[in-house]
């Protein structure tokens, strides 16, 4: 799966992920390393479901 943009959110606490070939999924795992506001790193492991993947109205929304 590969994430081709991402955009904050106005709140700063958000991010949208623009992911072309995403579909309903029992088990997902994501593996994140960022950088927090202050600069330290943010690493963390996450696991989710997808039980409905949105229309593409909300994906034209991310450039």
């Amino acid at each position: 799966m590969t994430i081709q943009a991402a955009q904050l959110a106005d709140n700063g606490e958000s991010v949208f992920l623009k992911i072309p070939d995403i579909a309903p999924v029992n088990q997902m795992e994501f593996n994140l390393t960022l950088k927090a506001a202050d600069g330290s790193d943010f690493n963390e492991q996450v696991y989710l479901t997808i039980n409905k993947v949105p229309g593409k109205e909300l994906a034209a929304k991310v450039k």
